[in-house]
């Protein structure tokens, strides 16, 4: 199963970006030969391959980390057994490689950590038969040197600043050609006599327009959004429907452009969510059924140390993630619940399979007695607000199906309590706002609208729970921030810093939907502010296929202009957030409200690492093109790309 490894257990990222890259080259090969003397990249490459053979023949090959001693033989017998010629795909420490803490403790001595070792291998591939198609470098030195800068900026009290060349740095992590010698792991493509793979496709669905006459009216707006949103959710199964939900990511963080296939992380709690929502507003099985499908992904991709594979959202694929899993949870606990008061007898293996994770992951590994609160890694002293919320609601959850006080009062309240603690109430302009995390001692003073919001049900939950107004106060004080943050189109910045400072992109568009749902939750205790046009913005958001796009302005994440056209993420259709918008809308539909049809195409010129290109998403594949070269596409349900340029490796 893909995205099984625990994020603490992942190499270092160059490596994992350079697998992801891999996979994306050898998508569509049905047999391939694994080669690799590195446990910790054994592990990674295991967990993004469902099979492959120790030896040949086979259409291509993976060779992960050649070592100084036999790398001779091992390319002779990984040349001899590509069947017809075939590809072989190498990744290879750099002589920078040594400036990784956890390099040092691998087995073997790795070929390009020498000086002209890689030189060496470039040589013999010719001799082997196997012609160098192409080197790439990830994690540039132009990138470290970036990011050194950005540190220095941060720790000089500009925060703003330091966000800004770490994002600069990204755009300059991978390279081609000669200056991908001087990063520090390099990508070697060797094919002979292959077929041009940009020109492979995949099955094409006939797509159709939304049937119906013209309809007036918010709530009738609502409805067709909704209906077009679950046509579209429906495409992300693939195209028998028997799959999960997958589909590139797009994040403030970092992309995850290369690995499309399942993610079990927080779009089932908004999934799971919605569908039981449009279950009770309509008495209609069909939507149940549907959220009972959401919760049989969840078991079937449950390990049996309780985690969930492919739960780390844009980390994909590995499991273990933050606030990921627990969100699972909750979205299980949901539909137990909704099950036990229907009489359905299956709603305990949803309820067990949460509470298996529960206490297997947050209480066993992630709860520090010390600090009362949930870490965010096992092995590092951590605390970030809207990730231990998410682990809070789903602990009143469980409490509640199991009729157990004790997962609140060990718990959930605790918890409450350090969240409390991380929010600023001195009556200034981020009063209300919640600092983002804290590691070790040093707290990080950033305050992202989005997450505060996130932090919010569990405040309410503690509050109904416990009858404590300081979680009632601190929720409101918390929309309140947020209200303020908000522009008189519905904008919300990305992130706010003290001193008044702020990023203002990516403008967030269908996590939108998250905020608008607490908002409403916090209207009982005060909260008057009019947030119709972030509703306006959210819904002005979807496109023809039904998706929503995720946001306005990532071309300017590290500063600069907005060029006229939108960037490609920001027209990027994500499972994960495109939920939050459903959970949102999908109570607010009309009780009659019917399936669409299948979504028609969707079409738009945007530009991508500063080239025009155009994006196409039908119910079958996205494909993103330049001119008549297509640069990327996936068929859905597939867990990688057929083809994804190099500018689509962007972390």
């Amino acid at each position: 199963m893909i995205g099984t490894l625990p994020v603490w257990d992942l190499a270092p990222r160059e490596y994992g970006q350079a697998l992801d890259a891999a996979m994306a080259l050898l998508a569509g090969e049905e047999t391939l030969v694994l080669r690799c003397a590195v446990p910790a990249l054994a592990a990674e490459a295991g967990q993004r391959l469902p099979a492959w053979r120790e030896a040949g023949p086979a259409g291509a090959a993976l060779w992960i980390e050649p070592l100084e001693g036999g790398w001779q033989a091992e390319l002779e017998a990984l040349s001899a057994g590509l069947n017809g010629g075939g590809t072989l795909v190498i990744v290879a420490s750099r002589p920078l490689a040594r400036l990784l803490p956890e390099r040092r403790e691998w087995p073997g001595e790795a070929l390009g950590l020498h000086l002209g070792g890689l030189g060496r291998l470039r040589r013999a591939l010719a001799g082997a038969g196997l012609a160098l198609e192409a080197e790439y470098g990830l994690h540039t030195l132009s990138a470290t040197f970036l990011n050194l800068l950005g540190q220095c900026a941060s720790r000089g009290g500009r925060p703003d600043l330091g966000d800004r060349l770490h994002f600069a740095s990204r755009l300059r992590y991978i390279t081609l050609g000669p200056s991908a010698r001087l990063s520090t792991v390099a990508l070697l493509v060797a094919r002979a006599g292959r077929p041009d793979r940009s020109r492979q496709s995949c099955q094409v669905w006939s797509s159709s327009a939304l049937a119906g006459g013209e309809q007036t009216g918010l709530h009738a707006a609502i409805d067709q959004a909704v209906a077009r949103l679950d046509a579209w959710l429906e495409t992300l199964r693939g195209p028998e429907g028997t799959g999960a939900y997958g589909g590139p990511v797009a994040h403030w963080w970092r992309q995850g452009l290369l690995y499309t296939g399942p993610g079990l992380d927080w779009r089932y709690e908004g999934i799971i969510g919605g569908y039981l929502a449009l279950w009770e507003r309509s008495g209609d099985e069909h939507w149940l059924i549907k959220a009972r499908r959401a919760g049989d992904d969840l078991l079937a991709g449950q390990s049996p140390a309780g985690h969930y594979a492919a739960s780390a959202f844009e980390l994909n694929p590995a499991s273990a993630g933050t606030p990921h899993e627990a969100a699972c949870d909750a979205g299980l606990l949901l539909l137990a619940w909704a099950l036990r008061g229907a009489g359905d007898e299956g709603w305990e293996a949803y309820a067990a399979a949460a509470e298996r994770n529960l206490g297997a992951f947050y209480v066993n590994r992630l709860w520090d007695p010390e600090v009362r609160a949930f870490r965010d890694s096992p092995d590092v002293p951590s605390f970030v607000p809207n990730k231990a919320a998410t682990a809070c609601e789903a602990f009143f959850l469980l409490a509640e199906v199991r009729g157990e006080d004790r997962w609140v009062e060990q718990y959930a309240l605790p918890t409450l309590d350090r969240i409390l603690a991380y929010q600023v109430g001195d009556g200034g302009p981020l009063d209300g706002a919640i600092a983002q995390n804290s590691i070790g001692d040093k707290r990080i003073e950033k305050y992202f609208p989005f997450y505060i919001a996130r932090c919010v049900p569990a405040l309410l939950r503690g509050y109904e729970w416990s009858e404590d107004e300081r979680y009632a106060d601190a929720a409101l004080a918390a929309l309140r921030f947020i209200a303020r943050c908000a522009g008189a189109d519905g904008f919300l910045p990305a992130v706010v810093y003290p001193g008044g400072r702020a990023n203002r992109y990516p403008g967030w568009v269908a996590a939108l939907g998250d905020v608008l749902r607490v908002a409403d939750l916090v209207r009982p205790y005060g909260f008057e502010r009019d947030l119709s046009a972030t509703r306006e913005r959210l819904l002005a958001g979807q496109d023809a296929s039904g998706g929503f796009q995720t946001a306005t302005g990532f071309a300017a994440q590290a500063g600069g202009r907005i060029p006229a056209l939108p960037d490609l993420r920001d027209l990027l259709h994500v499972a994960g957030w495109s939920a939050m918008a459903f959970r949102y809308l999908a109570p607010q539909v009309g009780p009659g409200l019917a399936p669409a049809p299948e979504t028609p195409a969707f079409e738009a010129d945007c530009t991508f690492r500063g080239q025009r290109v155009r994006l196409r998403e039908t119910p079958a594949e996205l494909v993103v093109s330049a001119g008549e070269q297509v640069r990327y596409r996936w068929c859905k349900g597939d867990p990688w790309p057929r083809v994804a340029e190099r500018e689509f490796w962007l972390q």
